[in-house]
């Protein structure tokens, strides 16, 4: 997938080309990176209405992200092609996650995991709780 980041690109237009090919992931921007294997920090968050150029000295251009990207990478190639702090969230029923964990799972194996955590549970007469 070849996302266009310009300077009239929200995050939430990000998020909806992600959902595409990956529709149990998204994307968070941040107002400065965080540190590997730490969370980040709530107030940090960019708001999704937000356009990249109203956050960022953005410089134009394009990212090529594959289903075999690890998270990492993808994170990585954010931040050292456009200086854009971004952290991949994966969905897990009603809450939003962060990756740091299993940031090097790849997007598909990320998106993968989450569809399954988003599959309802289904209950018979015969299931056995313990």
């Amino acid at each position: 997938m070849k996302l266009a980041l310009t300077r009239s690109t929200t995050i939430r237009d990000l998020n909806q080309l992600l959902a595409k090919e990956f529709p149990f992931l998204k994307f968070q921007f941040y107002i400065d990176p965080k540190r590997t294997m730490e969370t980040s920090h709530v107030a940090r968050r960019v708001a999704d209405n937000l356009t990249l150029g109203e956050v960022y000295d953005l410089k134009e251009g394009f990212i090529n992200i594959h289903p075999n990207d690890s998270i990492a990478s993808v994170e990585q190639k954010f931040y050292d092609e456009f200086a854009l702090p971004v952290q991949v969230l994966r969905n897990m029923g009603e809450v939003w996650i962060e990756t740091n964990q299993t940031d090097n799972l790849t997007m598909q194996k990320q998106n993968a995991i989450a569809k399954e955590a988003t599959r309802p549970v289904r209950f018979n007469l015969y299931t056995l709780f313990l």
